[in-house]
Protein backbone atom coordinates (compact mmCIF):
# COMPACT_ATOMS: atom_id res chain seq x y z
CA UNK A 1 0.00 0.00 0.00
CA UNK A 2 2.98 2.13 1.08
CA UNK A 3 4.65 2.22 -2.50
CA UNK A 4 1.82 3.37 -5.05
CA UNK A 5 1.00 6.06 -2.87
CA UNK A 6 4.69 6.71 -2.41
CA UNK A 7 4.70 7.11 -6.15
CA UNK A 8 1.74 9.35 -6.37
CA UNK A 9 3.52 11.32 -4.23
CA UNK A 10 6.41 11.78 -6.21
CA UNK A 11 4.40 12.58 -9.07
CA UNK A 12 2.85 15.38 -7.03
CA UNK A 13 6.46 16.58 -6.19
CA UNK A 14 7.78 16.36 -10.20
CA UNK A 15 4.47 18.29 -11.17
CA UNK A 16 5.16 21.18 -8.81
CA UNK A 17 8.86 21.35 -9.11
CA UNK A 18 8.86 20.11 -12.94
CA UNK A 19 10.41 17.52 -14.49
CA UNK A 20 12.97 19.67 -16.12
CA UNK A 21 14.18 21.05 -13.41
CA UNK A 22 15.64 17.95 -12.32
CA UNK A 23 19.48 18.68 -11.82
CA UNK A 24 22.49 16.05 -11.43
CA UNK A 25 24.69 18.63 -8.98
CA UNK A 26 27.89 17.28 -7.27
CA UNK A 27 25.67 15.49 -4.74
CA UNK A 28 23.66 13.80 -7.11
CA UNK A 29 26.82 12.96 -8.74
CA UNK A 30 27.81 11.31 -5.52
CA UNK A 31 24.29 9.12 -5.08
CA UNK A 32 24.29 8.36 -8.62
CA UNK A 33 28.30 6.93 -8.64
CA UNK A 34 27.28 5.53 -4.81
CA UNK A 35 24.49 3.07 -6.06
CA UNK A 36 25.15 2.47 -8.77
CA UNK A 37 29.30 1.98 -8.90
CA UNK A 38 30.66 1.79 -4.69
CA UNK A 39 27.38 -0.39 -3.87
CA UNK A 40 27.94 -3.35 -6.40
CA UNK A 41 31.93 -3.31 -5.76
CA UNK A 42 30.71 -3.50 -1.95
CA UNK A 43 28.88 -6.50 -3.01
CA UNK A 44 30.96 -7.84 -5.10
CA UNK A 45 33.52 -7.81 -2.63
CA UNK A 46 31.55 -9.36 0.18
CA UNK A 47 30.71 -12.37 -2.33
CA UNK A 48 34.61 -12.82 -2.96
CA UNK A 49 35.81 -13.07 0.86
CA UNK A 50 32.50 -15.48 1.33
CA UNK A 51 34.01 -17.48 -1.65
CA UNK A 52 37.30 -17.13 0.15
CA UNK A 53 36.11 -18.76 3.21
CA UNK A 54 34.01 -21.49 1.49
CA UNK A 55 30.36 -19.87 1.25
CA UNK A 56 29.87 -21.03 -2.29
CA UNK A 57 26.96 -19.61 -3.82
CA UNK A 58 25.27 -20.66 -7.56
CA UNK A 59 26.04 -17.85 -10.65
CA UNK A 60 22.08 -16.68 -10.15
CA UNK A 61 22.46 -15.71 -6.62
CA UNK A 62 25.39 -13.79 -7.22
CA UNK A 63 24.27 -11.94 -10.32
CA UNK A 64 20.81 -11.43 -8.12
CA UNK A 65 22.73 -9.71 -5.10
CA UNK A 66 24.85 -7.38 -6.97
CA UNK A 67 21.97 -6.68 -9.52
CA UNK A 68 19.61 -5.30 -5.80
CA UNK A 69 22.65 -3.64 -4.27
CA UNK A 70 22.27 -1.15 -7.51
CA UNK A 71 18.43 -0.64 -7.15
CA UNK A 72 17.05 2.60 -7.14
CA UNK A 73 16.36 4.83 -3.79
CA UNK A 74 13.14 3.28 -2.88
CA UNK A 75 10.07 5.34 -3.45
CA UNK A 76 9.55 6.60 0.10
CA UNK A 77 12.22 8.89 0.15
CA UNK A 78 10.42 11.90 -0.84
CA UNK A 79 7.88 11.52 1.94
CA UNK A 80 10.22 10.88 4.43
CA UNK A 81 11.73 13.90 3.63
CA UNK A 82 8.87 15.93 4.07
CA UNK A 83 7.69 14.22 7.22
CA UNK A 84 11.28 15.09 8.56
CA UNK A 85 11.72 18.91 7.18
CA UNK A 86 14.33 17.40 4.64
CA UNK A 87 15.11 18.76 1.52
CA UNK A 88 11.99 16.88 -0.95
CA UNK A 89 13.46 18.14 -4.27
CA UNK A 90 16.79 16.65 -3.69
CA UNK A 91 14.92 13.08 -2.47
CA UNK A 92 12.64 13.78 -5.37
CA UNK A 93 15.52 13.92 -7.96
CA UNK A 94 17.29 11.26 -6.66
CA UNK A 95 14.49 8.99 -6.84
CA UNK A 96 13.88 10.00 -10.31
CA UNK A 97 16.84 9.59 -11.70
CA UNK A 98 18.17 6.48 -10.04
CA UNK A 99 14.95 4.85 -11.24
CA UNK A 100 15.45 5.89 -14.56
CA UNK A 101 18.93 5.35 -14.91
CA UNK A 102 18.44 1.96 -13.58
CA UNK A 103 17.39 1.16 -17.09
CA UNK A 104 20.86 1.48 -18.29
CA UNK A 105 22.23 0.12 -15.71
CA UNK A 106 21.02 -3.10 -15.48
CA UNK A 107 22.05 -4.04 -18.32
CA UNK A 108 25.62 -2.75 -18.39
CA UNK A 109 26.43 -4.46 -14.77
CA UNK A 110 25.17 -7.76 -16.16
CA UNK A 111 27.46 -7.43 -18.89
CA UNK A 112 30.59 -6.70 -16.42
CA UNK A 113 29.32 -9.57 -13.80
CA UNK A 114 28.97 -12.51 -16.81
CA UNK A 115 32.24 -11.01 -18.99
CA UNK A 116 34.41 -10.98 -15.74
Amino acid sequence: MVTPLSLIYIGIMLRNFGIKNISFGRDNIIVLLGRFIVAPAIMLLIIAIGAHFGVNMVPMFKHTLVVQAATPAFAVLPILADQYHGDVKFATDIVVSTSTLFIIVVPILMWLITTF
